[in-house]
């Protein structure tokens, strides 16, 4: 005679339930029917996966080095072959680049808007005598801004190859 069980809360325990094993099987005859669970719970999990995302099959060349351009770009740019792969592609099609080290970019975004801070600080205290410091930060505020605004427009918008080619050929 079996031994009486716990009631549990949740979906397997709801399954075990219903399929009357709870209350009748052994523990081998239990086993099999969370596992039987599993298989389909795992299976209408993928098939909702796939309604929603959409999967491709790229197949790279070890021998003419495809796979080895690929894993060297995902690597500089410290991502996964994959989502490397979804990124370049975007940003082919949109005519953009991918940030070599995204977390870098931002901290060094974030060290000039600290700079900047510092400086309005400074700027701000009205002393007397002192009109050329205040004139000399506001010129260095002015670069930092200038610093800040071409630092974000050439690495998140760099210029198009062929637009680049063009000016490096009229230069």
């Amino acid at each position: 005679m079996p031994m009486p069980r716990k009631k549990r809360k949740g979906s397997v325990w709801e399954y075990l339930e219903q399929t009357g094993v709870l209350a009748s099987g052994s523990d081998a005859d239990i086993l099999k029917a969370k596992q039987e669970y599993r298989r389909k719970y795992f299976t209408a999990y993928k098939r909702k996966q796939r309604e929603s995302k959409i999967e491709f099959t790229v197949v790279l060349d070890k021998s003419n080095g495809e796979f080895d351009v690929i894993s060297k770009g995902a690597k500089h740019h410290k991502q996964s072959v994959s989502s490397f792969l979804k990124q370049a592609a975007f940003a082919y099609l949109q005519n953009r680049f991918i940030v070599p080290d995204a977390y870098q970019l931002a901290r060094m975004e974030q060290m000039l808007s600290s700079c900047l801070n510092e400086i309005k600080v400074v700027a701000e205290k009205k002393e007397k005598f002192f009109f050329q410091r205040e004139d000399k930060l506001g010129k260095v505020e002015e670069i930092i801004v200038s610093l800040q605004h071409n630092l974000f427009k050439a690495l998140r918008e760099p210029k198009l190859v062929t637009a680049h080619d063009r000016e490096n050929k009229n230069a």
